[in-house]
């Protein structure tokens, strides 16, 4: 029984590999079919002499593959944390750089929302030592989903705050909150709540799993505290830059 289960185990492995491998490779090739769909797209509209319903279907052609892009990136980091290819480039960090390029990333969707986006932090902090673009993947995930999953006109604040030798970053929110069952199902793949106004809002379900899995390569995890229609807070830290000699 020994031998045959660790001969099944092996055989699951393997079809998981050959499953992570496949989507990488979907996913990758998926690219340019969509680049050039939404090239042309946009080549058209800026074209001109176009009717009103003609530049509409074309934005919508435009905005499909926008959504389609950021699924097909959320399945190419999905296979490759799976498949183990997953590397993280560590450097020192300044946290007013990645602050403001999570504001520059996330501010259209908050204003056309009427959030009010709040940064909370002092003066001075260290540098971190962690890989800048993963960290400003986290935190952009986790401000996306504070604004999609808030009604319009609610406060979305990013608190960050020096903890031992690390620094804590929370995501906080004014938004419909999740009860313990949501909580322990959130990082399925694919999985969503099904209340109405969650399954209005854009998304497959990937992105918290992805996010995750980066912060916990970086050394940490993520903290929920949520209450049904009060608001959530996500939390997680990153290691301080060690001084420069």
């Amino acid at each position: 029984v020994a031998i045959e289960n660790a001969l099944l185990y092996e055989r699951v492995q393997a079809a998981n590999k050959a499953k992570s491998e496949f989507v990488g490779v979907v996913a990758h090739d998926l690219k340019s079919p969509m680049t050039g769909i939404k090239g042309y797209a946009e080549l058209l509209m800026m074209m001109g002499g176009l009717q009103e319903n003609q530049m509409n279907y074309l934005k919508r052609i435009s905005d499909t593959v926008t959504r389609m892009e950021v699924l097909v990136q959320d399945l190419a980091d999905i296979s490759r944390i799976e498949s183990g290819l997953f590397y993280m480039e560590e450097r020192r960090v300044a946290v007013s750089d990645v602050i403001q390029a999570v504001q520059d990333g996330t501010m259209p969707q908050i204003r056309e929302r009427n959030h009010n986006f709040v940064v909370d932090m002092p003066d001075s902090l260290p540098d971190l030592w962690v890989d800048y673009y993963r960290l400003l993947q986290v935190l952009i995930n986790l401000v996306s989903n504070a604004y999609k999953y808030t009604p319009d006109g609610g406060t979305i604040t990013l608190k960050i705050r020096p903890d031992a030798k690390r620094v804590r970053f929370d995501v906080i929110d004014t938004g419909i909150g999740m009860t313990p069952a949501q909580i322990a199902k959130l990082g399925t793949k694919f999985w969503r709540a099904d209340d109405n106004f969650t399954r209005s809002q854009p998304g497959a379900g990937l992105g918290y799993s992805i996010t995750r899995s980066l912060v916990e390569q970086m050394g940490s995890i993520i903290e929920i505290s949520s209450v049904p229609q009060e608001g959530s807070t996500f939390s997680f830290s990153i290691a301080i830059a060690p001084e420069e000699s």
